[in-house]
């Protein structure tokens, strides 16, 4: 499987970033996007291998027609795994805690790594979009309201309900400066009304939890659903991806 690496700094230390995909064979147009892959263990593999079981299913035909796609490897997943060669992988349980312990954490480790992709992204295609579901969603939140790409998607990925409650393990977002403020209206508005990027937020009736609430109340969609670059999928689907909405988001947002 054909991967692109992005070597980068951060405060002085040299690090890396992985994503399947192949180099464009020249830069300065065209667009790149990226999928930053939800929780799970190798889920940039079923992402490119456009896995039907898979919960990220479609999102590659949603973007074949933008131009190049790229698939975010995460720490200790896919390529990057930490295994013995026989099919075994260290567990969450080895990494999470040992970063939030040392004053770090996963979560914002592959969220500079991805923010450094995106980056170089900027650098190499006219026009860039980053999307994600689930897990995904909320990095592709965090990531795009700092690295600003055209179109962002953020499928059952944020909800303003967590501010009330927020039921999540360590293998989801974790000391990430910032996100628990993004739960509350007016940072959220802000935070979005400043970006120049064009946003779709996805809920589906037929998923569970926070997000199925979201779908039937429309709670978060009334907040930042006014805003001029914000576009609304209330779908009939699970947790997944809204395939034709979000195609026609992206047709309508990006030139062509």
């Amino acid at each position: 499987m054909k991967a692109v690496r992005v070597d980068f700094s951060y405060r002085g230390t040299p690090y890396s970033a992985l994503a399947y995909g192949e180099l464009p064979r020249s830069c300065g147009h065209g667009s790149g996007a990226l999928v930053i892959p939800g929780s799970g263990d190798n889920q940039a593999t079923a992402v490119v291998s456009r896995r039907t079981d898979n919960y990220h299913f479609g999102v590659m035909d949603a973007l074949d027609p933008v131009g190049q796609t790229f698939v975010l490897v995460k720490p200790n997943e896919d390529a990057l795994a930490w295994h013995d060669g026989r099919g075994s992988k260290l567990t969450g349980d080895m990494i999470w805690n040992y970063h939030v312990n040392r004053g770090g954490s996963y979560s914002v480790s592959y969220l500079v790594q991805s923010l450094a992709f995106v980056k170089w992204m900027k650098s190499c295609f006219a026009q860039t979009v980053v999307a994600g579901v689930s897990q995904g969603g909320g990095a592709t939140l965090l990531n795009a309201l700092q690295s600003s790409p055209n179109a962002a998607v953020v499928a059952a990925g944020h909800s303003l309900l967590f501010d009330q409650i927020e039921y999540a393990g360590h293998n989801q977002l974790l000391n990430v400066p910032g996100y628990a403020g993004l739960s509350k209206s007016a940072t959220l508005l802000k935070a979005l009304g400043d970006s120049p990027t064009r946003w779709l937020f996805a809920w589906g009736r037929a998923d569970n939890d926070y997000y199925g609430v979201e779908a039937a109340t429309g709670y978060t969609a009334g907040v930042i659903g006014p805003l001029p670059n914000v576009d609304i999928s209330i779908h009939d689907g699970g947790h997944v991806f809204p395939v034709a909405d979000m195609r026609n988001f992206l047709q309508a947002t990006l030139d062509k």
